[in-house]
């Protein structure tokens, strides 16, 4: 197992779609990969410094995780829900890696779409929630030999997509409120999230409580444009 480095945490932010998985870090860099992974090593770095960096492995089961990978896994049809599959914690260790947090300790927030981190309650979706937390404390390795340094992640939480956007508006990457946070937080406001397979919708009261009869996913997104074209 490649080992890891003792250093300051460092807070991070993945939006692990179905499409593409984005990471952004403490100073507000973005960075983005596809979504894009499968089984087994399927590629080998033809140039003339061999590069292993997308192969990772979990849990015994290799994946090559590249925007060129052949016959890629299909994020929306696993035998497991994508949000706490093996697939989409490999991915977001590729994320991680190609954010160059390979080493570091981490404490990351994911993010759900809204009807699967609400139960039909209007409670929080505890149980999905805390599988998705355990599922990232599983191992992760990178490199044909396991030897390249994977984030160390030492905490994670989970959100509500949609309303992971609704609070981006209202503060900027230092944590500071927005020029529209107050008409924000004393309006109505509706947010539309258009992912990879999700299309989220979340409608906020004022004082931030949520329209729980307004908002809501349909299994819509962008993928369902990429399998028409």
């Amino acid at each position: 197992m490649a080992s890891k480095l003792t250093q300051e945490l460092k807070f991070v932010g993945v939006d692990d779609g179905f499409f593409s998985i984005k990471v952004v870090d403490e100073a507000g860099n973005c960075f983005s990969i596809p979504s894009r992974a499968t089984h087994d090593v399927v590629m080998v770095d033809a140039g003339a410094e061999t590069d292993k960096s997308f192969i990772f492995e979990t849990e015994g089961r290799k994946f090559t995780v590249d925007e060129n990978v052949p016959n890629p896994l299909d994020t929306r049809a696993l035998t497991s829900p994508y949000p706490i599959s093996d697939l989409n914690r490999v991915l977001i260790h590729a994320g991680l890696v190609s954010a160059g947090l390979g080493g570091e300790s981490v404490s990351i927030t994911t993010g759900l779409p809204v009807r699967d981190y609400f139960l039909p309650t209007t409670e929080k979706n505890q149980k999905l929630i805390d599988n998705k937390t355990d599922s990232l404390k599983k191992s992760v390795t990178c490199g044909i030999n396991n030897n390249i340094a994977t984030a160390n992640i030492i905490s994670s939480k989970v959100c509500s997509e949609g309303i992971a956007a609704f609070i981006d508006l209202m503060l900027d990457n230092k944590g500071n409120k927005t020029k529209q946070a107050d008409e924000l937080q004393s309006g109505v406001t509706a947010i539309i999230d258009i992912g990879g397979h999700t299309t989220d919708c979340a409608v906020l009261l004022p004082k931030m409580k949520i329209n729980m009869q307004r908002s809501g996913s349909a299994s819509v997104g962008v993928l369902n444009l990429h399998d028409g074209v």
